[in-house]
């Protein structure tokens, strides 16, 4: 078996496993032909690869959020009603040659051998509690709630904002609104539906994860390859509590 990792955005690949190389399950062994990648720490900043090499020797993994190295062959320039630049390059760094990286949105942990293993989207996973679990976890369960109960909500997105002052994440549902908006609002549907989904949650999940809050909107904002842009909605649900708070 040799595993392949890629995107419709790419035409193909950045990753695969190789005959020539030592393999292990569910990791890869080397870069698509022709791809230059880079390691992204938290703030964004270029992982250096002696830094690399020492988290991997001392602590057996080195993770971080994948970047492209342009130019690469079969990935896209130009997107159908969508800036492509704005959507791949928008606020990325540049390599120390001076080369504006693009955005793919992968966690890759780069293990001892040259392995590497990819450990799904960086804003997928979330730390609620001091316990660690994906958006689709909670996705799924909420789905569940909304077809149960009948309630007018087109699809749920899960989303985790860390505190102003410090402290756990705290667990926002964004839930796409069947119908008007502001019917919606005026309904008080994202009180009561927080209390369904954190039932719903309790039951099926974790009852130690605690909704915050449910922000209505009225689509969740994709990517041009359809996935939820979930820092897009982290910051919409941060402008909603600062809106709050000024008004208090």
């Amino acid at each position: 078996v040799i595993e392949y990792i890629g995107g419709t955005e790419l035409a193909g690949g950045y990753m695969s496993g190789s005959l020539v190389q030592p393999q292990a399950p569910s990791h890869f062994s080397t870069f698509s032909f022709g791809t230059d990648l880079r390691l992204l720490d938290s703030s964004m900043a270029e992982i250096e690869a002696d830094a690399m090499e020492e988290a991997i020797f001392k602590q057996g993994v080195c993770e971080g959020e994948v970047a492209i190295v342009p130019p690469m062959l079969g990935s896209s320039y130009k997107l159908l009603n969508r800036d492509h630049d704005k959507v791949y390059f928008s606020d990325m760094p540049c390599t120390k040659e001076g080369t504006r990286m693009r955005k793919h949105g992968d966690m890759l942990a780069f293990r001892p051998g040259g392995l590497i293993q990819a450990k799904g989207r960086t804003d997928d996973t979330m730390n609620l509690g001091g316990i660690k679990t994906s958006s689709l976890e909670i996705e799924n369960v909420c789905n569940g709630a909304v077809g149960a109960l009948g309630l007018p909500v087109k699809e749920v997105a899960a989303v985790a904002i860390p505190p102003s002052g410090g402290g756990p994440d705290l667990l926002w549902i964004c839930a796409a609104v069947k119908g008007k908006m502001e019917e919606a609002k005026s309904s008080g549907f994202d009180a009561a539906w927080a209390k369904h989904f954190q039932k719903a949650i309790s039951k099926n999940l974790n009852p130690l994860f605690k909704v915050h809050k449910v922000l209505l909107v009225q689509e969740l904002p994709r990517t041009a390859s359809n996935k939820i842009m979930r820092k897009a909605l982290q910051a919409q649900c941060l402008a909603q509590s600062n809106t709050a708070k000024s008004k208090l």
